[in-house]
């Protein structure tokens, strides 16, 4: 009996050292735990600034060229105006100029030239013509500060259709300076729309594209109720961008027009090279909630089994201690109470996939717990516990990096925070995330490093997947830009292609003193061709005939395109009307020797054409229309004399 009361404080001191330990245990792994969620809800944060900046930055470069042709266009047809207003079908050219320039501009939807009354002078909208539109404020702004430098962005405004417009503007000066009207190219939504749908790669992702002033031009997914409404108010994204003076911001928090809380990244598209009197702006972002969905899952988890740690240890280590002090030989079931609790503690620590590890800097000794011996790859009985054991696993390419951030951080605060490869004993490559402490001697020199380990290599995968697949849809729009320009039907190019391929042959051959010839083909009596054999017979007819011409202009700068029906043009640089009377003749005999049966044509029993050439070295008192018109009239003579001819 009294050797009890002897005993007690040596076990009470035990019993204190030990509710020491694990109240520390619990208070470094809760520490730890709380400071990996914290870091990793920063990493997620931060990757997500960057993919947002990175889009609307994307965003930002396509806009700028879009804005940068269309001052173009607008200024060469403020620059060909005056020789339109000499001439007696002027406005008649004008008209077929803007319908080239609307076909060339996939993103523009109407080009006007106004009066100085405001009034429609010519357009690619026949509809409007002739109307006044003095009242709207695309045409009262430059008319009341006319800058013929400036190209002014209007505010969008819902049109007769119901459907949100910008109109981007230029000033017509007259001869004296003074203000003459405008000329005019509105905004195509539907274009717009396919940009900005293709940088959303979550289904929470808001994309927007607003006016200078504020007003919402319209968004990607679309919502009608913010369609024209201002962002415009105190402690909004839009004010807080406008008032930083930057080009480009990140914001988070929640947005004025909505609500909601959300990530996003706004940036002004006025590129450095034009003189706008608004910027455009574009707007992306994220729900906050949907951004760190995934990283809530995982804190959940890693929140309960902490709290498994402290509801599991703190009472097992009480009634074990209980137990000791009850009697001697409850102490054995009291000491595999706690091995098992402390068995709990470490499949807890594994199922959180974290090692831990301590160096003593004066051995070299290095300490490694269970999970970093299955990380690394390295069973307990080969792992000699020295500094080389762990450098030899560290990928080749990394180790001078991380060894120079640990000699670092030595010598600064003593706090290592990095990445690095390993190449585990099986050959695997596994991303690590560091993080150590040291800890110093009273003269300052580091004594022992205590840190840990977790795998990454899933969220390096992941990153790599988003990149390699940004790549994909970069090469998919710039597909889908090239298939733009070919016919659906023959392969040849369209009528998109014809009118842009012609303006820049002609524009060559002038600079050149080069002749531009062009050949317009028919099919004779397609019609009856149709109406005897069925449509689809006559899809074929013209693929085949399309092919025949595809391989017959074999030069490389040659081009077959269809202009419409069974109409074909062929655009043929640096070949004078003897050359193309010659390949004109060509053609047609070809054509014909295909022997495809036309028993209704009145020109042949089989499927023939008529040709008209046209040919002239390009001028300044010229244009690609009068070309196309020569063409066409010399076509109309071989149809009227009689078909399956070629005429000049």
């Amino acid at each position: 009996m009294s050797a009890a009361p002897a005993l007690l404080p040596q076990q009470n001191r035990r019993f204190l050292a030990e509710w020491l330990v694990v109240v520390a245990s619990l208070l470094f792994l809760a520490g730890f735990v709380g400071y990996s969620l914290h870091q990793e809800h920063e990493e997620i944060a931060r990757r997500e600034r960057e993919r947002l900046t990175t889009q609307a930055r994307v965003i930002h470069d396509n806009l700028g060229r879009q804005l940068d042709a269309i001052n173009r266009a607008l200024t060469n047809i403020r620059d060909e105006l005056p020789y339109w207003n000499a001439q007696a079908d002027g406005m008649a050219q004008a008209t077929r100029r803007l319908g080239a320039f609307a076909e060339a501009m996939p993103g523009v939807r109407t080009l006007a030239i106004l009066d100085a009354a405001g009034t429609v002078r010519a357009s690619n909208q026949p509809r409007i013509v002739g109307g006044n539109f003095r009242e709207r404020e695309y045409f009262r702004t430059p008319l009341q500060r006319p800058d013929a430098s400036m190209l002014y962005v209007s505010p969008p405004f819902r049109t007769s259709l119901d459907t949100w417009i910008i109109n981007i503007v230029k000033v017509v000066p007259g001869p004296d300076g003074a203000f003459a009207g405008i000329v005019s190219a509105s905004l195509d939504p539907n274009e717009f729309a396919i940009l900005l749908n293709s940088v959303r790669y979550a289904e929470d992702m808001r994309v927007g594209l607003n006016h200078g002033d504020g007003k919402v031009f319209m968004t990607a997914p679309p919502r009608e109720d913010l369609a024209g409404i201002s962002l415009d108010a105190p402690g909004s994204f839009y004010r807080r961008h406008v008032d930083s003076g930057r080009e480009e911001n990140l914001f988070v928090g929640a947005m004025r027009s909505t609500g909601e809380a959300r990530m996003a990244a706004l940036r002004s598209i006025q590129p450095a090279g034009l003189r706008m009197d608004k910027p455009l702006m574009v707007a992306i972002s994220r729900d906050l909630g949907a951004i760190h969905a995934r990283w809530r899952h995982e804190a959940q988890i890693r929140l309960g089994l902490l709290g498994l740690f402290v509801m599991v240890g703190l009472p097992g280590l009480y009634f074990a201690q209980r137990n000791q002090r009850r009697a001697e030989r409850e102490a054995a079931t009291a000491a595999a109470e706690l091995r098992a609790n402390r068995e709990r503690l470490a499949v807890a620590a594994d199922a959180a996939g974290i090692g831990v590890w301590e160096l003593d800097l004066a051995s070299n000794r290095l300490i490694w717990d269970e999970w970093m011996h299955r990380l690394y790859g390295i069973p307990p009985a080969s792992f000699g516990g020295q500094l080389a054991d762990w450098s030899e696993r560290v990928h080749p390419d990394d180790l001078p990096r991380i060894t120079h951030e640990l000699e670092r951080a030595f010598a600064a605060d003593g706090v290592l925070d990095s990445e690095f490869r390993i190449v585990r004993t099986d050959g695997a490559v596994r991303h690590l995330k560091v993080y150590a402490q040291a800890r110093f001697a009273a003269d300052g020199r580091p004594e022992r490093v205590t840190g840990v380990n977790y795998d990454i290599t899933e969220e390096v995968r992941d990153a790599e997947t988003l990149t390699r697949l940004n790549a994909q849809l970069m090469e998919q729009s710039e597909l889908l830009r090239a298939q733009a320009f070919i016919d659906g039907l023959t392969g040849v190019a369209n009528r998109r292609r014809f009118d842009a391929a012609i303006e820049a042959e002609w524009r060559g051959c002038r600079r050149d003193g080069a002749p531009l010839a062009l050949l317009m083909i028919d099919i004779d009596y397609f019609k009856r061709y149709n109406d005897r054999y069925g449509h689809q017979a006559g899809d074929e007819c013209l693929k085949t005939v399309a092919d025949l011409f595809r391989a017959r202009l074999n030069r490389s700068h040659d081009l077959v395109a269809r202009y419409g029906g069974e109409e074909f043009a062929c655009v043929m640089p640096d070949c004078d009307t003897a050359g193309a009377l010659a390949k004109a003749e060509e053609l047609r005999v070809a054509v014909e020797n295909l022997n495809l049966p036309h028993e209704d044509s009145s020109a042949a029993r089989m499927v023939t054409i008529s040709i008209g050439v046209a040919a002239r070295v390009p001028d300044d008192a010229t244009s690609p229309e009068d070309l196309i018109a020569a063409a066409d009239a010399a076509l109309y003579a071989a149809k009227n004399a009689g078909r399956n001819r070629v005429a000049g």
